[in-house]
C-alpha cells in the first residue's frame, strides 16, 4: 500500500512488501521526489515492513531516498522485517529506528545452485564446452563454483 501523509510537516511512506513486488520503484519513486522537492515537508519517515527483494529495485529506491537525505531529515522505522534490500534501503537514512523484536539485517544476495560435477562422472555424461572466459561457465552444475 502507498500512502503519504501529512503529520506536522513530516512525510511518511510505506514500504510493506517485497522489493518489486509490493514496492516498486515506478510508484515510489515519483512519491519521494515530491517529498523531495516540497517545501511543506520538512522530513520523511520511511516506514519498513519488508523481507527484501529485487536489488536493482532496491537500489533505485535507497538512491531516491538518498537524495532526500542530503537536504532534509529522514529516518527508518523498521516495523517488523527490514532484511535484505528493505534494509539496504533503510541505510539511506540518517538514523534506523527498529522495533525491539523486528528481523534486521543479511544485505546481499544469494545464489544457490546444485552442484552434479560428481553424479555426471558417476554416470558417465561428459561435457564439451567452449567459452571465451575462464568464468563464463562458473553457474553450470558440471562443475565446481
Amino acid at each position: 500500500m502507498v500512502s503519504v501523509w501529512r503529520k506536522q510537516s513530516i512525510a511518511v511512506v510505506e514500504l510493506y512488501g517485497t522489493i518489486g513486488g509490493a514496492v516498486r520503484p515506478a510508484i515510489y519513486l515519483p512519491i519521494l521526489e515530491r517529498v523531495r522537492n516540497s517545501r511543506r515537508f520538512r522530513g520523511l519517515v520511511i516506514a519498513i515492513d519488508s523481507p527484501g527483494g529485487s536489488a536493482a529495485a532496491s537500489e533505485e529506491l535507497y538512491r531516491g531516498i538518498s537524495k532526500i537525505a542530503s537536504t532534509k531529515p529522514v529516518v527508518a522505522y523498521i516495523r517488523e522485517r527490514g532484511a535484505s534490500g528493505a534494509y539496504y534501503i533503510s541505510c539511506a537514512a540518517q538514523k534506523i529506528v527498529a522495533v525491539p523484536n523486528a528481523l534486521v539485517g543479511s544485505i546481499g544476495v544469494i545464489f544457490a545452485r546444485p552442484t552434479a560435477e560428481q553424479l555426471f562422472q558417476k554416470v558417465g555424461l561428459d561435457f564439451s564446452i567452449q567459452k571465451s572466459g575462464k568464468y563464463k561457465d562458473m553457474y553450470g552444475p558440471w562443475r565446481k563454483p
